[in-house]
């Protein structure tokens, strides 16, 4: 039995193959090691100077993994979520809504509207947060200032006030749902 090696001469298609397999390597070696893009913080102001003119705005312009930061003011946009309800921010998962200024001066305010909501979060994921506002004059049979469907958001220093509901005026949190609530 005969074995026939051939050697790679310089500058042969062996030698093509082997450079671009490496490239190819050094490559998929550097898109592991640069990990995704870079999260993006929103910043909306109450006059609508900000990146984005509302915060319904910046969560529907957020992907998962963004902030959006809202300072002090009063913020009262509000339009039809899924059912038709007016809410002032359907939120998006994976998306952090977090006041800049806290909840003393940053405020969703529902009350110009009939029946409407503060904050929807529905099927919202684990890495989703709604932290430092407070919600007030919303009114709904069931989480007039949040309400949690499914999923597990964490619900953090928020307050209430003035959200007349059948169920969690404030807050309500259907079954099935796995939120993280404190220092509401």
């Amino acid at each position: 039995m005969h074995t026939i090696v051939r050697a790679a001469t310089r500058g042969s298609s062996l030698d093509r193959l082997v450079a671009v397999a490496a490239a190819f390597a050094t490559l998929a070696g550097l898109a592991i090691c640069a990990g995704p893009a870079g999260a993006v913080t929103w910043v909306v102001h109450a006059d609508g100077s900000g990146d984005v003119p509302t915060i319904q705005a910046a969560v529907d312009a957020a992907a998962a993994g963004d902030t959006v930061l809202v300072t002090g003011g009063v913020y009262t946009d509000a339009s039809p979520d899924i059912t038709g309800t007016p809410t002032v921010v359907e939120m998006k998962s994976g998306v952090v809504l977090r006041s800049a200024d806290g909840p003393a001066v940053t405020v969703i305010d529902v009350g110009a509207e009939e029946v409407g909501r503060g904050i929807a979060c529905r099927g919202c994921d684990a890495s989703t947060v709604v932290e430092g506002f407070t919600i007030r004059g919303g009114e709904a049979y069931a989480g007039a200032g949040i309400l949690v469907e499914g999923g597990a958001p964490e619900i953090i220093g928020n307050t209430f006030t003035a959200n007349p509901g059948g169920m969690g005026g404030g807050l309500y949190v259907t079954a099935g749902a796995t939120s993280e609530v404190h220092d509401n």
